[in-house]
This record gives structure tokens, sequence and C-alpha cells, in this order.
């Protein structure tokens, strides 16, 4: 795949996030790729400095479906896995909640449940084809 290429399949994934209405994170996504990765540097004094640098265009893709993995399907698909957890070692169905920074409590329904793993078997053939 040439460099040309590969970020058109970046901004081709861009356009179907916003296509399908989910601008907030399209406009995430791009913002982080756009800003680079976080290189962090330890000094002698033990001061940390964090610096940002620019990610190639034939690794943009790459990164914008590893984060998306990272913020939206594997959250999901472990707040399950330990539902199940807790349900089979309890012996009766568990519900665990979760509470946002905002301090409110909720829990993933069935349906997010679903879409994490459609996301997941998507952002799986994305990869494939880089």
């Amino acid at each position: 795949m040439t460099l040309m290429a590969a970020d058109d399949d970046f901004q081709r994934l861009i356009s179907i996030l916003r296509e399908e209405g989910y601008g907030a994170i399209a406009g995430e996504v791009l913002q982080e790729i756009e800003s680079g990765r976080e290189i962090k540097i330890q000094l002698e004094d033990g001061t940390t400095l964090v610096r940002r640098e620019k990610i190639a265009d034939g690794e943009k893709l790459h990164e914008a479906l590893h984060m998306l993995r990272v913020l939206l399907v594997e959250p999901v698909l472990k707040f399950a896995a330990a539902e199940r957890v807790a349900s089979n070692l309890c012996d009766a169905t568990t519900e665990i909640a979760f509470v946002d920074v905002e301090g409110k409590a909720s829990r993933f329904d069935k349906k997010q449940v679903e879409l994490a793993y459609k996301l997941k078997f998507i952002l799986n053939e994305l990869a494939r084809g880089t």
C-alpha cells in the first residue's frame, strides 16, 4: 500500500465515522492523530517532559484503529466480561454499574455490547486491509 493510499484510507475512516453519526468521535480521532503521538522523556533530575511526534501518513490509519479499539471497544467488552464472571461467581445475574466523570452511575446494555463486538469486527477487517 502506498503512503497516499494509506492516508486516503485514514481520511475514509474519518468520513465513515461522520456519515454514521459519530462526528464527535471522528473529530477526536482526527485531532489526536494530527497532534501526533506523545513521547515521554525522562530527564536526569526525574522530571518527565512530554512532547508530540508527528505520525507519518502511512501510520495514521493503524493509530486511529488502535485508538478506537482502546477507547470504544475494549472497555465495553471488558465490562461485559466482568459482569459474566461476577454472575458465575454469585450463581445469579449480576449487574455492575460504572460511575462516569460526573459521578453518574450507569451500565452498558446488551445493545451496546453487541455494537462493541460489531465495531471490533469492523476494526479488525479494516486492519487486515492495511
